[in-house]
């Protein structure tokens, strides 16, 4: 077994999985469509973990050391299960997938004993099923998790092996040990009241606050077909993407809520710029500070063209500035409001479709997480309930529907003038 040091994105983790482990963890449900074979998919998984170190890949503790080394088994495998509810009543396959889509992580222990990776497949009738996938954050982030349903479904036949994530994790380190003066700038170009975290009026009382642990709920977000429609023609017209008109939506309702001109977000970036990158497992993703001015009396087409200069700026730094909030308070009013959004790929092989997908990098009080694959989104605000209701939540994903529906439909509106449903 060889061991090395953890990479900044999971010494970033690690500080949450120690107060947090059943958030920490990278999951995925997809459903499969026409026949399927147990054998060959259970197949399929162990090759994906023999090609990848990172799914071999327990965290262990030495004395002395603040954090765990990451050590990687030459003979590890996936845990794979099989469930199969075929002959059972609609209403039994029905609850089985229920169990799936709302299944509680792998046990804690795993990230130091192993298996780190655990597949389950759900076999629902002769040309239905689903595939569920589950791996530590410290192990995976959402990329490597559509990566490896592409390699599941369509196992290629003689492939190179991918460059491993301990080579990442050692570059990445020297990167940022060679360059601390590019993230010291970056955070002191932020204004003071940029860095302090964004206060809503819908939050609980902070009072007798303290550390504690990160339990996130959801609420869902639907985009009409026109909504999703408009998203894009505004992407193309502003030569922007659609995850930047999200962006700046979500920039708009805050600063509507809040009343506040300098937004800073948490924002999560693949950070695989690089061609050797885009197959590695692993988390590469980071979490960086983006910082956006909003006015009341600006366009909405402005703001996306602010948002995609913010965006781009942070983008140029991602590989040398590292994740998360410096000087970081674990209080849950104290955590950033973020955004995730991305595009989910479309694998070649069995079809497919994506059911559920959730991913932690680090603890955000408020996240929009947008997923899209093909032309259907899956989005939410992800939110900590020590810190929000529910009744507010969904009150705040009916805004966030109303707000971007017009926003995409008459660009030139006024930020101010958008309409929030409540106010």
């Amino acid at each position: 077994m060889e061991s090395y040091r953890l990479s900044p994105q999971q010494k970033h983790l690690w500080t949450l999985w120690r107060t947090s482990p059943d958030a920490c963890w990278s999951r995925c449900v997809v459903r499969l469509k026409g026949p399927v074979r147990p054998d060959a998919l259970e197949s399929a998984v162990q090759e994906a973990v023999r090609r990848h170190g990172i799914l071999r890949t327990t965290f262990q503790r030495k004395r002395g050391l603040k954090v765990p080394l990451q050590v990687i088994d030459d003979q590890g495998a996936a845990a794979w299960r099989e469930i199969d509810v075929r002959d059972r009543s609609e209403e039994q396959k029905e609850e089985a997938l229920r169990d799936l889509l709302h299944a509680g992580p792998p046990p804690a222990s795993s990230v130091e004993e192993g298996p780190v990776f655990h597949a389950v497949l759900l076999r629902l009738g002769p040309e239905s099923a689903l595939l569920g996938l589950a791996l530590p954050a410290l192990c995976a982030d959402a990329r490597t998790l559509g990566n490896l349903v592409g390699e599941i479904l369509a196992p290629a036949r003689e492939a190179d092996d991918p460059a491993q994530y301990e080579q990442f994790s050692e570059w990445q380190n020297e990167l940022l040990e060679e360059s601390p003066d590019e993230a010291e700038r970056y955070w002191n170009s932020l204004s003071g009241e940029a860095r302090t975290s964004l206060r809503l009026p819908l939050e609980l009382s902070a009072e007798g606050e303290r550390e504690s642990s990160f339990q996130p709920r959801f609420a869902p977000v639907a985009f009409t077909p026109e909504t999703a429609a408009g998203i894009d023609s505004l992407a193309r017209e502003r030569e922007s993407e659609a995850a930047v008109v999200l962006l700046a939506g979500w920039q708009a309702l805050l600063h509507r809520l809040s009343g506040r001109a300098e937004l800073t977000l948490s924002v999560v970036l693949d950070n695989r710029g690089q061609e050797d990158l885009e197959s590695m497992a692993g988390p590469l993703a980071k979490a960086l500070l983006v910082l956006c001015r909003v006015t009341g009396g600006e366009s909405f087409a402005d703001l996306v063209r602010k948002c995609h200069g913010a965006l781009q700026e942070v983008s140029d730094l991602v590989e040398v500035l590292p994740p998360g909030l410096q000087g970081e308070s674990l209080r849950p009013s104290d955590s950033p409001v973020g955004c995730d959004i991305r595009e989910w790929p479309s694998p070649a092989g069995i079809e497919s479709s994506l059911e559920a997908l959730s991913t932690c990098l680090e603890r955000c009080k408020l996240r929009l997480e947008c997923v899209r694959e093909g032309d259907r989104w899956l989005a939410g605000l992800s939110y900590d309930p020590l810190v929000f209701t529910a009744e507010d939540m969904e009150r705040t994903a009916r805004r966030f529907e109303a707000l971007i529906a017009t926003a995409v439909r008459s660009p030139g509106t006024a930020v101010g003038e958008l309409p929030i449903v409540g106010q």
